[in-house]
């Protein structure tokens, strides 16, 4: 009896330990990776989901629809209009404009756009689509510069990961061949947003400051 008493007390206490380290089943406080040494391994074992809309066939298109309104290609300004299910999504006309799209295994339609003002605009803006919704907190990763404060980075590529889950790479680009390398993940059926921080950055000594964190934290 006191044995079956004491295996009871135990099996609680570890339940207890597993929802407060996140085990289990995957709590509130739960991230699927810890660091964005990890999200980056993952990242380069997933293959690749976006390529650009115009080289994908008719199946791959899905239910999205895009086109190129400029007289000429490759002459400035780029005019994109993106459609989702019929209605129009994105219409800007800029000094450039670029795109990708996928589908995820479950069905989910992604597009990212990087949008270029000017030919100094160097690294760019993204405008990151799910089924047709922009999504505030994939539109850019913010990179701290000290007391320069925050310069976004830009979203250049997503992949699955597992159970739904997407993991986000932006880049903040300079001159100099110094750049911000951001990691990130979202689930787009939970709207969970998981921050990974900086991983190989170039980041200029003198005026740059310090990389942020690489742990995922769940914001």
């Amino acid at each position: 009896m006191t044995k079956t008493i004491f295996s009871h007390i135990f099996a609680i206490l570890l339940a207890g330990f597993l929802t407060a380290c996140g085990g289990g089943g995957g709590g509130e406080t739960s991230v699927p990776l810890a660091t964005a040494v990890e999200v980056k391994e993952s990242f380069d074992q997933a293959p690749q989901m976006l390529q650009n809309y115009f080289a994908q066939s008719a199946r791959e298109r899905g239910l999205v629809e895009m086109e190129y309104l400029q007289d000429d290609d490759f002459k400035d300004p780029w005019h994109l209009v993106i459609h989702y299910k019929g209605e129009v999504i994105y219409d800007k006309i800029l000094w450039a404009i670029y795109q990708v799209h996928g589908i995820t295994s479950d069905g989910t339609d992604v597009i990212v756009v990087t949008e270029y003002e000017s030919p100094g605009s160097w690294s760019g803006v993204s405008v990151v689509f799910v089924n047709g919704e922009i999504i505030p907190l994939l539109q850019s990763l913010p990179v701290n510069f000290g007391q320069r404060g925050d310069s976004p980075a830009a979203v250049r590529e997503i992949r699955e990961y597992q159970d739904g889950w997407f993991i986000i790479y932006a880049t903040l680009r300079a001159r100099g061949d110094y750049d911000a390398r951001r990691w990130a993940m979202y689930h787009p059926g939970s709207k969970e947003f998981v921050d990974c921080g900086e991983l190989n950055s170039n980041r200029d000594p003198t005026s740059w400051g310090p990389s942020a964190s690489p742990l995922c934290v769940l914001r």
